[in-house]
């Protein structure tokens, strides 16, 4: 996960938009109960489309579940 996310942070992911199918997807998974863990492929696309996701109130709370507390880099 930590090459994936590091392979993506660059100037563009803030203007970075989901498809349809994606946004349909992150809506979802928006709609989880706190308390449901998110898949790896979950927590990477949060991560992707995490600045799309800061104008949801709900990305807060999912993209702190995301984040790998325990990696030291």
């Amino acid at each position: 996960r930590r090459l994936v996310r590091s392979h993506r942070s660059s100037p563009y992911d803030r203007e970075l938009k989901p498809n349809a199918k994606i946004r349909d997807e992150l809506g979802e998974m928006l709609n989880y109960p706190p308390s449901q863990p998110l898949t790896s492929e979950e927590k990477d696309m949060i991560w992707k489309f995490r600045f799309y996701l800061a104008r949801d109130r709900r990305g807060l709370t999912k993209f702190l579940k995301s984040v790998t507390w325990r990696d030291p880099t």
